[in-house]
């Protein structure tokens, strides 16, 4: 059997811990997942993986086998996409996308689909979530993140800036008042947003360099359109990326409450690994996304 597809397989197993996870992504079946396995052990007369309940880990051998057969399968592609980009041919292959639930939903969806009309020999596979995950861990070829940068051996590309905005209903400053100022803010019931992972601390810029305040309330939630919708019910303030609200704001459902200073802006990157290869199709994305992103609502 073909050396280069028995590697390849065992390079998804190993990043995904899943015979059935690698299978979806090769477009295989489980059984011709696990033949190739089996077969690659039989070759190199010595076990890569331990299978059990929990799933699947690498042996200290499948370790080794793995560091160099990812660059192998790596350089091979580079290969491929270097010969596609002399004939100038269309972007083909497979382009899995991670990215924050509500950045996907209300900026990427359309980008996203718009990039696919364009190939119609390019597939997405687009993994929409706010848990933080490696990138190798789970296959992905590029991570959009909100938000600070923690360090990182991956290569990151800025894409936009986003503004932020307080925000809450007419109704609800007319029962709580409207705050003058930063400092007032303490004072008032915010609706509470663990994906934005600054806790319950504001951050304003200030002349002066930064101006904080520690927010209160009793409405925690882990997905941004499920803020808006509580600022919407009026069960306090918020806040909020301008683009998640810039409708509600135009049909004046909510009112943008202004105190000395704006928020602190969130920088929206690309995430990809870092390697020499990097192919045609990912540039393509990061590039697509640098020149639309910074055009919508709430984006610069």
């Amino acid at each position: 059997m073909d050396r280069y597809i028995l590697m390849t397989t065992f390079v998804r197993v190993a990043e995904t811990g899943s015979v059935s996870a690698a299978a979806r992504d090769l477009r295989l079946g489980q059984p011709a997942v696990s033949k190739h396995l089996q077969a690659l052990e039989t070759t190199l007369g010595s076990r890569l993986l331990q299978r059990s309940p929990q799933g699947i880990k690498l042996t200290e051998a499948g370790r080794r086998y793995y560091e160099r057969a990812k660059r192998l399968v790596d350089e091979l592609r580079e290969l491929e996409a270097d010969f596609a980009d002399a004939r100038g041919g269309p972007l083909r292959g497979r382009l899995r996308i991670s990215a924050p639930v509500t950045l996907g939903e209300v900026h990427l969806a359309r980008l996203l689909a718009q990039f696919a009309a364009e190939h119609p020999e390019l597939e997405l596979d687009i993994l929409l979530s706010d848990q933080p995950a490696g990138l190798v861990e789970t296959g992905v070829d590029i991570a959009i993140v909100v938000g600070r940068l923690a360090d990182s051996r991956h290569i990151a590309r800025k894409l936009a800036v986003m503004r932020r905005v307080l925000v809450a209903t007419d109704e609800f400053l007319a029962r709580a008042g409207v705050p003058a100022s930063i400092d007032e803010l303490a004072r008032f019931e915010f609706v509470r947003c663990e994906v934005l992972a600054q806790g319950d601390v504001l951050n304003f810029a200030s002349d002066g360099g930064r101006q904080s305040v520690r927010t209160r309330g009793r409405v925690v939630v882990n997905n941004g359109l499920a803020v808006r919708e509580m600022v919407l019910a009026g069960h306090g303030m918020a806040a909020v990326p301008l683009g998640w609200v810039h409708e509600d704001l135009q049909a004046q459902r909510l009112r943008a409450v202004v105190v000395e200073h704006e928020l602190e802006t969130l920088e929206v990157h690309a995430l990809y690994p870092s390697a020499r290869f990097v192919p045609t199709k990912l540039r393509a994305l990061v590039h697509r996304l640098q020149e639309r992103l910074p055009q919508l609502p709430g984006m610069a």
